[in-house]
């Protein structure tokens, strides 16, 4: 793999295979603002140096998704490219520091193993964090390498469940040990095997790679808010509103519209033009939206969510023109407000755990989000929704147990060029996404579902603007240590 070129990194071998920059300074305090780490797991924190924003790690590790809790997600998931996370370490329900063998009943035997107990009290709640009912295991394939934090994991409860002898464990080292068919559920459903069982790394490159720590994470609306007072705006206004932001940056063809109950910002015509950052004040919708752009991409700063509907495409094919999105909120796609009420507010939503770093309960998140899904309200269509469905409807399939079930017929959309970025990224569409999701949980619909990493982000800028100075320190989505 060839060393990224950049001002400000310098670039040696590591002994994994990959190549791992070094340099640029920002303090560790900014890290590990919101997320504190329990005893039972111990992580390198003295004396670390940041060796890589955003666009550095993509360009290094070229991953499809660099997600916090992809427990679901990956499940069923056939992912072309590298993947990030940090399995949820330092939340509660992580899969690190639980007991195991209390995390879907009170004993081994296989019906105190039954998903249908997971709501009992002191059962997991959750599916987000960790490897819930052997979902990696139960991936179709990753080509390409775990990344993940170095840790070391030393609850005795959970190593002694795990028949784990030694006072810790490293992370890299349990994700590749077989616990047995029965530790995260019951066979065969659960899958078998070492967590890392269906990866199959690129040639030369390691199954697992340990960095010393990650953080996955979006913006503050408070954050996005001072941009768009920056570039002019009056955040205190109740009115929606945008702004372009910094020299260069341009957009033309956005527009407030009146949604039931509200307003909200939305492209005026099928074709959005737009260059460099642009800072959305309140909700966004994007309606089978055709992006003008240069290679300097568009990149939309969103303080509210984000609501995607239909294709996604840029003016030229085969061009280094991409769309890149970073909402405070959540990023939705082929939602009705029906089908979202459904999925925010099912059994995998509690208030057990927030599964994201903003402000308030998950509840509450959930409402914010609805409340905007129904200003669009009978805009929004879901992609169960034929009549709306701009390519094809096509069925899907998962694969249990060596039993294959035939799932209902969806909108088939593939998404390229795309990067999105959110504290929740959630999908109904069937299809191929190559892009970039980031986010601290994210899922997308089971059945045709594929990731691959889009390589124009291997040269384009990746969200600069959130990488300047600014009060409270800077931010980033994605901070590697080495």
């Amino acid at each position: 793999m060839d060393a990224p070129q950049h001002q400000a990194m310098q670039y040696s071998s590591s002994s994994s295979g990959f190549l791992t920059p070094s340099g640029l300074l920002i303090t560790l305090p900014l890290l590990l603002a919101g997320c504190l780490v329990p005893s039972e797991v111990k992580l390198p924190q003295a004396n670390l140096v940041l060796t890589g924003n955003t666009a550095e790690v993509l360009r290094t590790y070229k991953p499809a998704l660099a997600v916090r809790g992809i427990s679901c997600l990956i499940c069923h998931a056939r992912v072309q490219s590298s993947v990030i996370t940090d399995f949820g370490l330092g939340e509660s329900q992580s899969f690190l520091t639980q007991n195991a063998g209390t995390i879907y009943g009170t004993d081994r035997t296989p019906s105190a193993w039954s998903p249908r107990v997971i709501n009992n009290a002191n059962r997991l709640s959750l599916p987000w964090y960790g490897n819930y009912y052997g979902a990696w295991q139960n991936a179709e394939g990753i080509q390409g390498t775990l990344v993940l934090p170095r840790a070391e994991i030393s609850d005795r409860s959970f190593l002694d469940h795990a028949g784990i002898p030694d006072a810790s464990i490293r992370l890299a080292d349990l994700v590749q040990r077989d616990l047995g068919a029965d530790f995260y559920g019951d066979a065969p459903k659960s899958g078998a095997g070492p967590l890392t069982s269906r990866i199959t790394p690129q040639l030369g490159d390691p199954v697992v790679q340990e960095i010393d720590q990650i953080y996955i994470g979006a913006p503050s609306e408070e954050q996005v808010l001072g941009y768009y007072q920056k570039s002019g705006g009056n955040p205190a206004e109740n009115a929606p509103g945008w702004r372009a932001y910094g020299s260069g940056s341009s957009v033309n063809g956005l527009e407030v519209r009146v949604g039931a109950g509200g307003s909200y910002v939305t492209h005026s015509g099928p074709v959005l033009e737009c260059e460099g950052d642009v800072v959305i004040k309140g909700t966004l919708f994007l309606d089978q939206v055709t992006i003008k752009t240069t290679s300097q991409g568009c990149r939309l700063m969103v303080s509210g969510s984000v609501f995607i509907q239909g294709q996604v495409r840029q003016v030229e094919a085969g061009s280094t023109q991409n769309l890149q999105i970073s909402s405070a909120r959540a990023i939705l796609l082929g939602f009705d407000p029906s089908t979202l009420a459904y999925r925010l507010q099912g059994m995998w939503y509690k208030d057990g755990q927030s599964l994201t770093r903003a402000s308030g309960s998950t509840t509450e998140k959930s409402a914010r989000i609805l409340a905007e899904a129904r200003v669009l309200e009978p805009l929004l269509k879901d992609a169960k929704d034929a009549g709306a469905c701009p390519t094809s409807m096509e069925p899907g399939s998962v694969r249990l147990a060596g039993v294959t079930s035939v799932l209902p017929a969806r909108c088939h959309i593939s998404f390229d060029r795309l990067l999105l970025n959110a504290p929740d990224v959630e999908s109904r569409y069937f299809g191929l996404f190559k892009g970039v999701v980031i986010a601290e949980i994210a899922l997308f619909a089971p059945g045709v579902l594929e990731f691959a990493y889009d390589e124009v982000f291997d040269s384009v800028p990746v969200l600069p603007a959130f990488e300047e100075a600014q009060e409270g320190g800077p931010w980033v989505p994605i901070l590697v240590f080495l």
